[in-house]
Formats: structure tokens, C-alpha cells, sequence
């Protein structure tokens, strides 16, 4: 029987693409591969996850950070073009004015890693904003709690390219696997070491 698998769609919102409070570079480009990845996913019962900054303003009273993805706010709304549908569980982080945690793993009351415990996930799929922040923080948990963690490349976007090359190599040195959303047919082949053949 083939493990459960499921897919983490990391911060895909309004005010982290272009036009946005808070912009990655071309952070709009992840849509249509992760759309793609939906569609695969639902036709093959994934379970599918989205996180998102849900934060109040009083987050930023203090102006350390720009005010960004405030609560019922356009800017913390989804891309309006992400196929997301009722049957997408939503992970809000950030609901708490001191909480700065960047990791899918720890909205919700910590949550995440609960429920994909009980659907019996053992294989964690991850796209999304930005690479060497959410996303980086959500995989380094995945495979932490002992998921088998893979990156979709071509579905992850960065803001300093120096932080981002940190972060593969962190995310490579915990055994997290970069692959691309149109190796989903054959992923069941892919090993740690076919990592460095994919950059």
C-alpha cells in the first residue's frame, strides 16, 4: 500500500506577489505549477494544506516589520488565481501579536503535525512563499517530525538570493528532496541522491 502523501501550500497570498505589501520577486510565477500540483494531488487523494500569515494589526505597532497579510485584509487573501477550494485545510499562523514563527507547523496551536498524524501522512510535498523563510521553515520541521519532505523547485520563489542558496544547502543537509512539479508521475523513484542532479 502507498503511503499517504500530502501537499503544503506555503503563504501563496495577495501581499507577498507582485503588488503586495510585502512582494517576492515574481512570487506570482508559483500559481501555475502548484495549481498543477492540486490537480494531480486531488486525483490522487493527497491531502492538501494551506498556511497563511493571519496576522492583526496590533502585530506591528511596533514598525519593525512592514505591516503585511492583516487579518481579513485583501493583502492576506490567497492569489486570486490559486485553485483553492473548500476541501483545502487552512493553517493561519500569526494570529498572536508576538507570534513570529515562519513555520506551517507551528499555526493553529501548533497543530499541523497533529492532524497529518492522524490522516497517517508519511510523504510531505511543499511549494510556495518565500523559499528561505516559510517555506524553509516549514520543511526543516516536515522532515524534523520525520516526514519524508520534498520541494517543488519550480514552485518556490526567494527574495535574497544569498539566503536562498543557505537554505537549499540546510534543507539538502536535512535530506529534503528538490524535485519538479512535472517529476510528480514518477516521483516514487526519486532517492537523497538524486538531489545535486536537479539544481
Amino acid at each position: 500500500m502507498s503511503s499517504v502523501k500530502a501537499l503544503i501550500i506555503v503563504d501563496v497570498q495577495n501581499d507577498f506577489c507582485p503588488g503586495g505589501a510585502y512582494p517576492v520577486p515574481n512570487g506570482d510565477e508559483v500559481v501555475r505549477p502548484l495549481n498543477s500540483v492540486l490537480k494531480f494531488g486531488r486525483k490522487h487523494s493527497w491531502k492538501i494544506y494551506a498556511s497563511r500569515d493571519w496576522h492583526p494589526r496590533s502585530a506591528f505597532k511596533d514598525n519593525i516589520h512592514k505591516a503585511h497579510c492583516i487579518q481579513e485584509t485583501e493583502g492576506a487573501k490567497y492569489h486570486p488565481l490559486l485553485d483553492i477550494k473548500d476541501d483545502i485545510d487552512i493553517v493561519s499562523k500569526g494570529r498572536d501579536s508576538n507570534d513570529t514563527n515562519y513555520s506551517a507547523f507551528n499555526g493553529d496551536d501548533k497543530s499541523l503535525n497533529q492532524i497529518m498524524r492522524r490522516n497517517k501522512v508519511k510523504e510531505v510535498y511543499i511549494g510556495g512563499l518565500a523559499l528561505e523563510f516559510c517555506v524553509r521553515a516549514t520543511a526543516l520541521d516536515s522532515a524534523r517530525l520525520g516526514f519524508k519532505t520534498y520541494i517543488f523547485e519550480d514552485a518556490v520563489r526567494h527574495i535574497s538570493e544569498e539566503k536562498a542558496k543557505k537554505a537549499i544547502e540546510e534543507m539538502k543537509r536535512a535530506e529534503i528532496i528538490f524535485i519538479r512539479t512535472s517529476d510528480l508521475g514518477k516521483v516514487e523513484n526519486y532517492l537523497p541522491t538524486n538531489i545535486n542532479n536537479l539544481q
